[in-house]
């Protein structure tokens, strides 16, 4: 399961915080990272929901690590900062533009946490 290390990697987040997010040990995710075992099906959906992606971009089946419906996610982002009446983008640099953008996608992280694990107090 390389495509768990590649996502994990891009996402710039450390074995110990994937492990702890999925609830799961970190010699789990190293195994399954290495291919020694192959994460459960449940396990496979929180990692899929976790990183935005589907489950058959982490198994191989597609290329494409997009679900249908978020290919213009980035796009939509970036216009709804320029065009966005509480936020004038207009006199930024493209530096500070870039800034934003990575904040902005901090914060889709820090929900997608904090929905991981309000469905994990629900068990």
């Amino acid at each position: 399961m390389h495509r768990i290390k590649l996502l994990r990697v891009q996402n710039d987040i450390t074995q110990i915080e994937l492990a702890a997010n999925l609830n799961v040990a970190q010699n789990t995710l190293s195994n399954w990272e290495n291919g020694k075992f192959d994460p459960d099906n449940e396990s496979l959906k929180k990692i899929a929901k976790y990183f935005s992606t589907t489950t058959d971009y982490i198994l191989g089946l597609s290329d494409d690590p997009k679900p249908m419906g978020k290919k213009n996610e980035n796009f939509q982002i970036q216009f709804q900062i320029q065009h966005s009446n509480l936020i004038d983008a207009s006199e930024l640099s493209e530096e500070s533009r870039k800034d934003l953008e990575k904040y902005f996608n901090l914060l889709k992280m820090a929900e997608k946490m904090r929905m991981l694990n309000g469905t994990q107090a629900q068990k």
